[in-house]
């Protein structure tokens, strides 16, 4: 099958995510060393800035963390 999914695969429900992430591997399996390679990596990669403040403790964490797809933001 085209992502790279087993005919088994084809009856297990998939999120888009997983999709996504299963499809652009397999994109860049295929495009390695050639013009393309890094496209998909540039297309889809991102950052997410991570900032907590705990209220009962003086205590402020941050991280920053990179994704490979859409972004997992939360408001």
């Amino acid at each position: 099958m085209s992502p790279g999914w087993t005919s088994q695969d084809a009856f297990v429900q998939h999120d888009v995510q997983e999709l996504l992430r299963i499809l652009t591997a397999n994109l860049e399996k295929r495009t390695k060393g050639t013009d393309s390679e890094n496209l998909f990596m540039s297309l889809f990669r991102g950052k997410a800035y991570n900032y907590l403040n705990f209220v009962d403790i003086d205590v402020v964490s941050t991280k920053i963390e990179e994704f490979y797809g859409p972004s997992r933001r939360v408001l």
